[in-house]
């Protein structure tokens, strides 16, 4: 054995750092610009698959006037509400389950969010509660919620784009005729 053949050779050009895995689901990494302030804002990657709320709505411009992006802000309330209230986990251990250690009876701040879902479902109706809770909470795709109503996918996102709509008023981000309310005034 020969000392040249022992020695560490240098290696070529260093390759670019792969991104993760997008994911054997289809799921795909995108760049939003989130703003932090009037004039802050910050890039994060987000992973989302294609057909889902987030892709959909959470690549939309963080601009005020920006419909999709006051769409998305109800949307991500609503499902932020949902998960307060405690519905999306009801079958996941907790601490009651595991230890006894689980306080009696319901928080405030659940109760609150219990609250806030009834009075969306009266405002909003069954048929878009289900639709939203399957879109923004669930993170379902258009095509699947579109199967479950006997719908097509195009048929559907106009649909779910309206319950959005709906959402934003509800939450007070858009006014009843269809006009941005702007704090303040």
């Amino acid at each position: 054995m020969n000392i040249m053949d022992m020695r560490i050779k240098p290696k070529g050009k260093r390759k670019a750092k792969k991104l993760p895995n997008p994911g054997a689901d289809g799921t795909k990494i995108f760049n939003v610009a989130v703003r932090l302030s009037p004039i802050r804002s910050e890039n994060r990657s987000v992973r989302a698959l294609p057909g889902t709320f987030e892709w959909r709505y959470a690549r939309a411009k963080g601009n005020v006037k920006d419909v999709k992006a006051l769409f998305y802000h109800a949307g991500s309330q609503y499902a932020q509400v949902w998960e307060k209230a405690g519905i999306a986990n009801m079958g996941s251990p907790n601490l009651e389950a595991l230890s006894g250690g689980a306080r009696p009876g319901l928080t405030d701040g659940r109760c609150k969010a219990i609250e806030e879902l009834r009075r969306a479902l009266k405002y909003l109706g069954t048929g878009s509660t289900l639709r939203l809770i399957a879109y923004c909470a669930d993170g379902k795709t258009t095509k699947e919620i579109a199967k479950r109503f006997g719908s097509t996918e195009r048929e559907m996102g106009h649909v779910l784009h309206n319950d959005l709509r709906e959402l934003a008023r509800f939450y007070k981000l858009l006014a009843p005729c269809g006009q941005h309310i702007v704090s303040g005034s």
